[in-house]
């Protein structure tokens, strides 16, 4: 029965991502039920740009969304069965280690409410059994094990399809620039009531770039206390705005940090670039050094600003792609950071898990990955794996945050396309067993200070990242202040 399931997983997830059925690969009926926490992924993943997608707004328990018409089934197929309230929806069962204090399961109605609308039943057979079946406790194992088959032959046309080449990139480089300055400071118009929310868009000359970068920047309290400084980092498309401020999640930027005594940073235009340095010049993205511009450039910069009294004391957080560069800044530069947030992020990046998410990022948008660190394997390659070397994370009060990939109903019934929930299950899995690697690798390590929180349902988007936003700071807070 549940080899049977798996084969169904299997044709979901090939018929969500409309892919040929016959690169489904057979899951044998040997494999566990259960998948062990401290199992390392050794499976690749697809891309990762979900993130920019419509929002899952929460609703109300048992609540019908307005005014829904329900979709009828194409002519040619018939009538898939709807879920409903009593449709499977175990909660994983995942073994913690016992000494661990700092890992906790969420339950599926503390944020996100599952409704069901018996008026609503999409024509989508692909869409039914991805939902159903993500709900299994097994989804990570098998979820992995179809993509290493279905990916493993698929992916060159994969990354065709999915390609985006950014519009802006690459940028001149202008060998003028061989100081660090601070071109212009404005009010941050491109958001709503950026005066009243203390909101300034910064242009600083970098010399490590060779161009002009622009910085958001909430300032702190005009008390003149000394404040701490926050690095936020956004995801995949990394755009000329941040999405912190923006759209659905500004009001939770505003609601956790709007009367906090805090300068916050956004970093913009960093679009595919897993905000490190890169070794070469790229044809599509150009020149990138964040690494160098955040931590030597841009924040003595800051710091040296007369309205700016630091207190010292900084910390740096991120999801998805900014969570993977938080996270490596900060365990690279330890004596810079008193504190890191990752949300959904890719720690890893020897195993193969890691080296696919790693190639599919930049090469989403046309550029080489051997541009970035150098050929797979490389000193660069093996320096930025922290689950190899976590030590720089030792004395940083440390939040990390991943859900199982599992659909909630609301999104089941959500404009969101069955391509995308796909997509959007499959990264949250794998973010998933990343952040159960690096967790062990943290306790291996010696460290338990780590709060590590694994959602019992969720996948790869903001109505995720947005939420945490309130638990991580309070968690870190006290680090800085």
């Amino acid at each position: 029965m549940q080899n049977s399931r798996r084969r169904l997983v299997a044709l979901a997830t090939a018929a969500s991502l409309s892919l040929p059925l016959a690169t489904v690969p057979a899951v044998s009926a040997q494999e566990p039920a259960t998948p062990n926490v401290d199992a390392s992924p050794a499976q690749p993943a697809a891309q990762l740009d979900v993130e920019e997608g419509a929002p899952i707004q929460p609703e109300a328990a048992d609540a019908a969304p307005a005014d829904a018409a329900p979709a009828q089934p194409e002519a040619a197929q018939p009538a898939p069965a709807q879920p409903s309230a009593a449709s499977p929806a175990a909660k994983p069962t995942r073994s913690q280690n016992s000494e661990s204090r700092t890992a906790e399961k969420r339950t599926s109605g503390s944020r996100f409410s599952r409704s069901n609308n018996s008026n609503t039943q999409p024509a989508d057979i692909g869409r039914t059994l991805l939902y159903e079946f993500s709900q299994l406790p097994f989804i990570s194992l098998t979820l992995l094990r179809i993509l290493g088959g279905v990916f493993g032959s698929q992916s060159t046309q994969l990354l065709k399809d999915f390609q985006e080449p950014p519009a802006n990139f690459p940028y001149p480089i202008d060998t003028s620039i061989t100081s660090v300055s601070l071109v212009s400071r404005e009010p941050a118009t491109i958001y709503p009531r950026s005066e009243e929310r203390r909101l300034e868009r910064w242009t600083v000359a970098s010399p490590s770039m060779g161009r002009n970068i622009t910085v958001d920047v909430r300032l702190p309290q005009p008390t003149g206390e000394p404040a701490p400084t926050l690095v936020m980092l956004d995801g995949l498309p990394a755009p000329t705005y941040s999405g912190w401020l923006r759209e659905w999640s500004g009001t939770d930027f505003d609601r956790v940090l709007g009367n906090e005594n805090v300068t916050v940073v956004f970093p913009l235009d960093a679009e595919a670039t897993w905000y490190t340095d890169w070794v070469n010049d790229d044809p599509v993205l150009g020149r990138q050094k964040w690494e160098t511009f955040i931590t030597q450039e841009f924040l003595p910069l800051l710091d040296a600003q007369p309205d700016i009294n630091s207190n010292g004391k900084r910390a740096i957080a991120g999801l998805s792609m900014g969570a993977t560069g938080a996270m490596n800044i900060a365990n690279r530069h330890p004596d810079k950071f008193n504190a890191v947030i990752g949300l959904s992020g890719y720690y890893s990046t020897m195993d193969t898990n890691g080296r696919q998410a790693m190639q599919f990022v930049p090469g989403s948008r046309g550029a080489n990955v051997d541009n970035m660190w150098g050929p797979y394997g490389s000193t660069e390659w093996r320096r930025h794996d922290i689950t190899l070397n976590p030590y720089g994370l030792r004395n940083q009060a440390v939040y990390l945050v991943a859900a199982t990939g599992g659909l909630y109903l609301n999104q089941y019934y959500s404009d969101a396309t069955t391509r995308g929930l796909a997509m959007g299950s499959m990264m949250e899995v794998l973010a998933y067993e990343s952040t159960q690697k690096l967790d062990k690798a943290m306790k291996k390590a010696g460290m338990r200070h780590q709060k590590v929180v694994y959602r019992d349902r969720g996948t790869h988007n903001w109505e995720i990242f947005r939420v945490e936003l309130e638990d991580a700071w309070t968690h870190i807070r006290p680090a800085l202040f």
